[in-house]
């Protein structure tokens, strides 16, 4: 991961060189393989928690991969350092700059008349937020597309569903401007952004019986994720103390409209390509 104060240089990288860096690159998915495929050499969450061992089964040799090269790694890093900074506001260099912040951005979708369920709000404020972003920093651009394949479409996707479920608490009195730290940190833990994998061999293994792993992959978009989830709270909470804006929550199942989601995932495809 990039120290911050790498960032701005890397950030400021011209669209050529991040784009032959991306050339050619396909995903897992497209190549049908796991995520991962390039070793790490840094800690593994096991290392810095071997409390985890003992919770699930892990194979020797157990270690980091990514699925980016170290060069790609660094463009990816920067584009979701700056996405992150732009939802709070910040310009790459942590100065304020004039656009709203995530959480203004939902409640302005609210205030423009908006009636639906909350998370298409967050849809509606993800899809401006990446048009911002594309706009001032176009080129990362391709370092962003390339992410995009790989998981953080899944990665927002999860962000959303903690959506609806920070509405229903803020409606039901469990989420105020008082506990939303408090109430982010107990539904995010780091362990929800670390992806356990078999490698192709072990899955081959006919030996191999249980359920243990090989290596991690661990997301790249972790503090922006972690931004978009902590600003709902703080939208969800002006929302339902304005009684002017009228937003429904969704009650039907334990889970958020799955064909909302779909419609956010092709919005969201079709921001990304629109870049």
């Amino acid at each position: 991961m990039l120290k911050k104060e790498d960032i701005r240089i890397v950030s400021l990288t011209p669209v050529g060189i991040v784009e032959a860096a991306f050339s050619g690159f396909t995903s897992p998915e497209e190549k049908g393989t796991e995520r991962g495929g390039v070793f790490v050499p840094k800690p593994t969450f096991l290392d810095k928690h071997p409390a985890t061992r003992n919770v699930c089964p892990y194979n020797p040799g157990y270690h980091r991969e990514s699925s980016f090269t170290p060069e790609q790694e660094r463009f990816v890093a920067a584009s979701f350092y700056t996405l992150n900074m732009l939802a709070l506001g910040l310009s790459h260099e942590g100065q304020p700059i004039t656009v709203p912040t995530f959480s203004g951005r939902i409640v302005q979708e609210g205030l423009e008349g908006y009636r639906g369920d909350f998370r298409e709000l967050f849809y509606k404020a993800s899809h401006k937020l990446l048009i911002d972003w594309g706009d001032l920093y176009p080129n990362l651009v391709p370092a962003t597309k390339a992410a995009f394949k790989v998981a953080a479409l899944e990665g927002i996707g999860e962000a959303s569903d903690n959506t609806w479920f920070s509405m229903r608490a803020a409606r039901d009195g469990k989420l105020n401007s008082v506990n939303i730290d408090g109430y982010q940190s107990s539904s995010m833990s780091h362990e929800r952004f670390l992806r356990p994998h078999v490698t192709a061999a072990s899955r081959k293994d006919p030996s191999r019986i249980d359920r243990s792993v090989d290596y991690e992959v661990r997301c790249l978009a972790e503090p922006f994720a972690k931004t978009l989830i902590r600003e709902s709270l703080i939208a969800s909470v002006i929302l339902i103390r304005d009684r002017s804006i009228a937003v429904c929550i969704n009650e039907r199942g334990s889970y958020p409209d799955t064909n909302s989601k779909a419609r956010f995932d092709e919005g969201l495809k079709s921001v990304i390509k629109s870049l």
